[in-house]
């Protein structure tokens, strides 16, 4: 049930922000949302905590976002009113994803065992998107353990070209005959 009412209330606030033609300004402003909900726990707890009055939080709110979007704005006094305010990272998450299909990007995790330098980073975005169709962008780690190769992961996918999985696969092949 979570996801279907931040989902509701995401796809709300994207069909206002694409009526108006303010799709990526409402989506930095959620990301500055999203930062002080990460940044200070103790504004979340506030946020969250039920005997808090709506109005308290909604002046704590207007403090923190004094020059935010009407929208944002609307989007937040209506979580507080209704007492949803622990969606709030979740829609922005589900906001965030709405973007992308409209704009057809896709997040792709790249996870190598040494540091991919930027002509890397750049070839392999060009290389990824060509396959996909869609821009790219690229999310890059570092795991020593895999050995060499790349771990791609594209939504639910995982595309795994790691040293260390050929050499398990080996093993077992062996291990079988």
């Amino acid at each position: 049930m979570t996801g279907s009412v931040a989902r509701r209330y995401a796809e709300a606030l994207f069909g206002l922000a694409q009526e108006r033609d303010l799709i990526e300004l409402i989506q930095g402003e959620l990301r500055q949302v999203a930062a002080l909900l990460d940044a200070s726990p103790d504004f979340t707890t506030v946020l969250n905590d039920r005997l808090v009055s709506p109005h308290d939080k909604k002046d704590l709110v207007g403090k923190a976002f004094p020059k935010v979007h009407e929208l944002v704005a609307n989007l937040l006094d209506l979580l507080i009113d209704k007492r949803r305010e622990e969606y709030i990272p979740e829609i922005i998450a589900v906001y965030g994803r709405l973007v992308d299909v409209h704009n057809n990007t896709i997040e792709v995790q790249v996870t190598s065992a040494v540091t991919l330098d930027h002509d890397e980073q750049t070839r392999l975005g060009k290389a990824l998107e060509r396959a996909t169709g869609k821009r790219v962008r690229l999310r890059t780690d570092v795991d020593k353990q895999i050995l060499g190769g790349l771990m791609v992961r594209i939504d639910d996918r995982l595309y795994d070209g790691s040293v260390r999985s050929r050499l398990d696969q080996l093993r077992r092949e062996m291990a079988n005959g």
